[in-house]
C-alpha cells in the first residue's frame, strides 16, 4: 500500500512540473515566451534598416529633385527664349531669362496699347533714329497697356526680384554684400564714362554680365528732354497717388539700382516681365 502511495506521489509530482506554463520557466535571465523582447530588438534593426532605406530614398530624392530643378530650369528658358515676342504693332522682341524670370531684353516700341488705343509716348532725345535701340519713353497711364499679351509693366517686387537674381548668379560688383547690380544689367555701350568703382560708366566693357542690355534713354518731363547717354529710367507698376507712381533707375555713375517717386505725365522707358 505504501509503495502504492509513493509511486502515486511521484506520478503526480512528475505530472505537475511537466504541466507548468512555459512562460514560468526563467532562461538565461529572459523569460521564455517573451518573444516580443527578442522581436522589439528585432525591430530596432529593422528600423535602423528602414532609416537607412529611407535615408537612401531621400538621397534619390534630393537626386530627383535636383533634376527636376533643371528639367524646370530648362522649360523656363525653353519657354523664354524660343518664344518670339510681338507687341500690337508688330515690333519683335529679345527675352533675356534671369534667374527664374523672363524679360524682354529691349525696351518697348509700341504706339499702341494691348487694346489698340494710341499711347501718350515721346521720342528718346527728341531723335526718331534713337526708337530702336532705346524705344519710346511713356507716360505712366500709357506705360501699363503698352506690354504684349503675356506680359505686365513689373512691379516694384519684380525689379527688386530680378536684383536679388543678379545677385544669387554672383554678378553682383565690389565685395558682393550690396545689390550693386547696376553694371551687371547695363549696356557695353552708350553710357557716359564715370571713374566711381562699379559704376555703370566706368570700364562699360566689363557691363552686362546679365544680358539685360539697359541702354541710358535718359527721360521726358516737364516739356524737356533729360539725361540722354546719363540715365535710364523705368515705370514700376506701383502707385502712390493720383499724380505720382514708383520708377527704378540706374546711372552711369551709380552701382545700384535706384527707386523713385515721379509724376505720372513724365516719359520713362518699359521694360516687360512675363506674367
Amino acid at each position: 500500500m505504501k509503495g502504492k502511495l509513493l509511486l502515486i506521489s511521484l506520478f503526480c509530482c512528475f505530472f505537475l512540473f511537466s504541466c507548468v506554463p512555459e512562460r514560468m520557466t526563467p532562461m538565461g535571465g529572459r523569460v521564455k515566451g517573451q518573444a516580443t523582447t527578442n522581436k522589439f530588438s528585432d525591430s530596432e534593426s529593422s528600423s535602423q534598416n528602414r532609416d537607412e532605406y529611407l535615408h537612401d530614398d531621400n538621397a534619390v530624392a534630393t537626386d530627383k529633385n535636383a533634376s527636376d530643378n533643371q528639367a524646370m530650369l530648362s522649360e523656363l528658358q525653353r519657354r523664354c527664349l524660343e518664344k518670339q515676342v510681338t507687341d500690337y504693332d508688330g515690333n519683335r522682341y529679345h527675352t533675356v531669362l534671369v534667374g527664374n524670370q523672363c524679360w524682354l531684353r529691349e525696351n518697348l516700341r509700341a504706339i499702341h496699347g494691348r487694346d489698340g488705343r494710341i499711347a501718350n509716348y515721346y521720342v528718346p532725345n527728341g531723335n526718331p533714329a534713337n526708337v530702336q535701340t532705346y524705344g519710346y519713353l511713356y507716360e505712366w497711364r500709357s506705360a501699363k497697356s503698352v506690354c504684349p499679351k503675356g506680359w505686365h509693366l513689373p512691379t516694384v517686387e519684380d525689379w527688386e526680384k530680378l536684383e536679388d537674381q543678379v545677385v544669387l548668379l554672383g554678378m553682383s560688383c565690389g565685395d558682393g554684400l550690396q545689390k550693386q547690380v547696376a553694371k551687371a544689367m547695363a549696356s557695353e555701350k552708350g553710357w557716359q564714362s564715370s571713374t566711381n568703382a562699379c559704376a555703370v560708366g566706368q570700364n562699360q566693357q566689363s557691363n552686362n554680365a546679365s544680358g539685360f542690355s539697359v541702354f541710358p534713354a535718359g527721360l521726358y518731363n516737364y516739356e524737356h528732354y533729360n539725361n540722354f547717354g546719363y540715365k535710364a529710367n523705368f515705370w514700376s507698376a506701383k502707385e502712390y497717388d493720383a499724380a505720382y507712381a514708383y520708377s527704378c533707375g540706374i546711372s552711369y555713375d551709380n552701382a545700384s539700382v535706384k527707386k523713385f517717386l515721379d509724376t505720372k505725365a513724365s516719359g520713362f522707358s518699359v521694360r516687360c516681365v512675363q506674367d
